[in-house]
């Protein structure tokens, strides 16, 4: 079957995907500038299993807040990754209530368009990061 917005041959399964929850850390083993400030995983559920995406983010300094991070999608496959998608996070400047999220955004994987939500999370002794909401639109 054809995706309907994309045309892509796609799994009748996938059309029941809803949510989503991944983790987007500071990326410390960055040297170059065209590296991505963050990275992490999201893992998308769909009827039978989760599926796994690596992603990169780009903001101008991931220690200061910015108006929107980049974000690309990776999928392991045999010749190594493959991008699969992209969004972006936007900074949530009319948060007014602890439980709201910090950013919010869209993105697009695999042809299919998601609403993307993200808190920071500051820890003392582990690593601060994004905690990631994906709800499928």
């Amino acid at each position: 079957m054809n995706h309907p917005k994309s045309g892509k041959k796609y799994n009748k399964q996938m059309e029941f995907t809803k949510k989503g929850k991944g983790k987007l850390f500071i990326n410390s083993f960055r040297l170059r500038e065209n590296q991505p400030d963050r990275s992490g995983n999201i893992f998308i559920f769909t009827n039978d299993k989760p599926i796994e995406y690596s992603i990169s983010g780009w903001s101008k300094d991931p220690r200061q807040k910015t108006s929107f991070i980049n974000l690309s999608f990776y999928k392991k496959e045999n010749s190594g990754y493959t991008i699969k998608g992209n969004g972006k996070l936007y900074v949530n400047s009319y948060k007014n209530n602890p439980k709201y999220p910090d950013y919010s955004g869209e993105c697009t994987i695999d042809g299919f368009e998601y609403r993307i939500s993200g808190w920071n999370i500051k820890r003392l002794i582990t690593k601060s990061y994004i905690d990631l909401k994906i709800d499928s639109q």
